[in-house]
């Protein structure tokens, strides 16, 4: 099976989040760890924070983030860039209603947000 990413800032964020890689192949039942490139585009100290979502919809009960950059955060210095990764797992019963000739794609969206738009972090 497949993950396809996306990524963007909200508004005000100046930093990017870039996936090592466009597409990830995956195998369901085992945990993947994904690798991204953080940057801080400013000269200010700057801790970041993801959500995420996942497509299609319906199957986002099938991904799991364990750990990493999306569950702690990243604090990045000015102008710092940061290799970064998360460690997730997609449920194998996701393949229930796959046929033979289908392969599964989720397309996971990445927003990167400062990190005091989480409560848990004010």
């Amino acid at each position: 099976m497949q993950l396809r990413f996306q990524s963007r800032s909200v508004e005000g964020v100046n930093a990017t989040l870039e996936p090592k890689q466009d597409v990830v192949s995956v195998e369901p039942g085992s945990v993947t760890r994904l690798y991204f490139f953080l940057s801080n585009r400013t000269s200010k100290v700057v801790p970041l924070r993801l959500s995420y979502r996942v497509e299609p919809a319906e199957e986002s009960v099938f991904y799991n983030q364990l750990q990493g950059i999306c569950t702690t955060g990243q604090t990045l210095g000015p102008w710092e860039t940061s290799f970064v990764s998360d460690s997730i797992l997609i449920d194998p019963t996701i393949l229930k209603d796959a046929s033979g000739d289908d392969e599964k794609t989720l397309t996971v969206h990445y927003t990167l947000k400062y990190a005091e738009e989480f409560p848990e972090f004010r």
